[in-house]
């Protein structure tokens, strides 16, 4: 669970911004979601992320932690095969998606 939390604050630190668009709103708020252990409500708002802006990894890569804690396991190795193709050389996806 340290782990988990861990990327989760760095997910939320990559993102931190000054004026806070649509799209950050819905990143922050599936952070904090993901945070009370709101699977279902992060799945939610990471989705409405990316439908704002599909080109963060970050976005696809909290989608699927918050699916693997709801045992979605394929809907988790899609959001993370995403995330990787976005960004191929973070190892950690590899890690995520098994």
């Amino acid at each position: 669970m340290k782990k988990r939390s861990f990327i989760i604050y760095i997910l939320f630190v990559i993102n931190i911004s000054i004026a806070q668009t649509p799209v950050e709103y819905y990143f922050k708020r599936a952070i904090e979601k993901d945070s009370l252990e709101d699977y279902k409500g992060a799945i939610e708002d990471y989705t409405k992320a990316i439908s704002f802006d599909s080109s963060k990894a970050n976005y696809y890569t909290g989608r699927g932690l918050s699916k693997h804690e709801l045992e979605d396991y394929n809907g988790a190795i899609k959001d993370f095969s995403k995330a990787l193709k976005l960004t191929p050389k973070d190892d950690t996806l590899f890690n995520h998606r098994g």
